[in-house]
């Protein structure tokens, strides 16, 4: 499906799909993806032109409120390349080239180059606009198969089918059911009991700043005791996303949420309280620190992707490059099944897949946030003194076991 793809000022024309995935024939199989976000739409694009009938529900009443920037790396640009995305996203994303971190007055603590990721893989790590990849995304699949405003009320087994009710009223059945809806899956609530979601007791707060507060093509980290800051060079916009413990009910409320903000990062004098004179209380979101733990992301017909399967927070901008590898390998896995493989052998063989390498991500996760959100003062500071003679590979090495193995 050739469209005119554009993201702001970048205008690449039509574009291809290239390397296409070879279904295997297979019985005629029907699904719904619950969750029109980056995974799920990763999974249906794949499956165009396959055997698979597909539907896509989305909760959103629309696409009004698509986000912040998304970091991407090498992992996630090789999807987007099979789907022929490669091109636009290259031209409308910015490359990341270093990563500064200083504490909060200001001082320089450690800066990483990450040109070793250009020079052995062609591409390290890329922020791209949320609502640009997703708009991409869309491109590549029939938009009368998805439906606006709706989730999911029930599902069940009946029969070897998967009913479903819908919060329209609507019933339906399926022979599988993905659950693409995000930290807070709905799907994962009603099918998968014994999960367990992690609160940190931290929260994060999302916002564009002045460009002023940004270092070019880089990523640069702002640390005190309970506090962090992140800026992103996003290239036309500077996107800062920090992180403190949670107020109890004052976090969701958007009444003073600025003056509250100072008062937590009272120590980021380098930004703060600087950073919040152009904002209004409004322009700053906040969103939960959850990590998700499941024994198992497949029960009966009904199988999780994305962060509805192994959310594991934002601290090491993997999530999204995760996602896009959930959707084409369970898109692959789905065109494999015939008489003489299952449904439930794919399912299983989907899992068995991403296990290793999302447990990859879910270490490099732990390690920055265990970096990053320090509160005792003492630890902080004795972590501060030690962190500009500590090995760079203790910070990348995860993120090479990643990148070299592509899927």
């Amino acid at each position: 499906m050739d469209r005119t793809q554009d993201c702001g000022s970048c205008n690449v024309g039509s574009i291809p799909t290239e390397g296409t995935m070879e279904s295997v024939p297979a019985p005629k199989m029907k699904i719904l993806i619950v969750g029109a976000g980056i995974g799920g739409l990763t999974l249906a694009a794949f499956l165009e032109g396959s055997n698979i009938e597909y539907e896509i529900v989305e909760k959103v009443s629309d696409w009004t409120h698509q986000g912040y920037s998304l970091s991407i790396w090498n992992n996630g640009r090789n999807i987007l390349k099979k789907l022929g995305l490669a091109d636009i996203f290259d031209a409308c994303g910015k490359r990341i080239q270093m990563y500064y971190i200083y504490d909060g007055k200001g001082k320089l603590l450690r800066k990483y180059s990450l040109k070793h990721f250009y020079s052995d893989y062609g591409m390290a790590l890329t922020l791209t606009s949320r609502k640009d990849l997703h708009d991409w995304l869309m491109g590549k699949v029939d938009a009368s198969k998805i439906t606006m405003n709706v989730s999911v009320n029930g599902i069940t087994k009946s029969g070897g089918k998967m009913n479903v009710d819908f919060t329209n009223g609507r019933s339906k059945q399926y022979d599988l059911v993905v659950g693409a809806d995000g930290i807070h899956s709905k799907v994962r609530d009603l099918v998968f009991k014994e999960y367990i979601v992690h609160s940190s007791k931290w929260r994060v707060w999302y916002m564009w700043v002045d460009n002023k507060y940004r270092s070019e093509a880089a990523v640069t980290e702002y640390i005190e005791p309970g506090e962090f800051i992140s800026l992103f060079d996003s290239g036309e916009n500077t996107l800062a996303i920090i992180v403190a413990e949670h107020h109890n009910v004052l976090w969701d409320d958007p009444h003073g949420r600025i003056e509250r903000l100072k008062k937590s990062f009272v120590d980021e004098t380098a930004l703060v309280p600087q950073m919040f004179e152009s904002l209004k209380d409004v322009d700053i979101n906040p969103a939960d620190l959850l990590r998700v733990h499941l024994k198992t992301w497949t029960k009966d017909e009904v199988v999780l992707l994305g962060d509805a399967a192994h959310g594991f927070g934002p601290y090491a901008g993997i999530g999204g490059s995760m996602a896009l590898e959930d959707g084409y390998v369970l898109a692959g896995e789905l065109m494999r099944v015939s008489d003489t493989y299952s449904l439930p052998t794919a399912l299983k063989n989907y899992e068995e897949q991403r296990r290793k390498r999302t447990g990859i991500a879910r270490r490099l996760s732990a390690k920055m946030r265990v970096w990053a959100v320090i509160k005792s003062k003492v630890l902080r500071k004795l972590v501060n003194l030690v962190v500009p003679f500590v090995p760079e590979r203790v910070l990348v090495n995860d993120y090479y076991a990643l990148l070299k193995e592509e899927i």
